[in-house]
């Protein structure tokens, strides 16, 4: 949430008439680790195309933060209830792992973002050069986020398939025919 606020901020200050992105309701819909995959599809498809058409609509540097933050928003949005989704799926060494895990990605991106803050000023960019400066580092925000909702999915799928086909199929995948 800090994260999300702090690039807010610098585009608030930077562009008095940013307009900040709401939030997508993801509360409605009864998401299981058995349609994982139906939803990720469906959720990254719309991120993606929401994400073409307000590029689209107006691509002036505005819209552009505009729509680099609604996306990252979604795509955050995403993580956190994978992560809600992964948490319920595990036992309690996994449990500990994952929070773990995510606790570190977060400490990563906010030293991120501390980052893009001070390259996107003088005397590292030209003033001239600033504001689109802000933009490379937001999308480089969005990719990250986008990369975190990808990797918590693809332990959901594992898990789903581990559910669905049992240890012993997959032990036994793993044998080499030559021993």
């Amino acid at each position: 949430m800090k994260q999300r606020l702090f690039v807010v901020f610098l585009c608030s200050l930077l562009l008095p008439n940013f307009v900040v992105a709401q939030e997508t309701k993801t509360n409605d819909r009864e998401l299981s680790i058995n349609n994982i995959e139906e939803y990720y599809t469906k959720d990254t498809t719309r991120i993606h195309s929401d994400y073409r058409k307000a590029l689209e609509v107006a691509p002036s540097l505005v819209m552009r933060l505009k729509a680099i933050n609604e996306a990252e928003e979604a795509y955050n949005n995403l993580v956190n209830e994978y992560f809600k989704l992964l948490f319920q799926n595990l036992n309690k060494e996994e449990r500990i792992l994952i929070m773990n895990d995510q606790r570190r990605w977060k400490q990563y991106v906010r030293v991120e973002l501390k980052l893009y803050n001070t390259f996107a000023k003088p005397p590292y960019v030209q003033k001239s050069d600033n504001k689109e400066q802000y933009v490379y580092y937001a999308k480089r925000y969005l990719e990250q986020t986008r990369q975190r909702a990808k990797s918590l999915y693809l332990f959901l799928l594992a898990i789903n398939r581990r559910n669905n086909q049992g240890l012993y199929k997959i032990e036994k995948e793993c044998v080499s025919p030559l021993l």
